[in-house]
């Protein structure tokens, strides 16, 4: 989760090099795809421990929270595009 936060913030201050931005697309691209499996794998190991009440809050909580950190940087991404489709 960390590493996909460092990726994040790292991928959030690139600058188009051009050509359309390709670059910094692909490299959220990449975000993404590492994202999924990681919540996947959030997801299973929260329905693994869906019988024992103590593991299955902090599962619950981690996979609200990597939720919530996928939907900021998505937020973001819609906003700026109706904005700058809008203008």
């Amino acid at each position: 989760m960390a590493a996909l936060a460092v990726l994040g913030v790292w991928a959030w201050r690139l600058r188009c090099e051009g050509f359309g931005c390709m670059g910094v697309g692909l490299v959220w691209m990449g975000w993404a795809g590492l994202f999924l499996v990681w919540l996947v794998f959030g997801l299973v190991a929260a329905h693994l421990v869906r019988t024992q009440s103590g593991p299955r809050r902090i599962a619950r909580l981690s996979v609200a929270m990597q939720l919530l950190a996928g939907l900021v940087p998505l937020g973001y991404w819609a906003t700026h595009q109706l904005a700058r489709h809008a203008a």
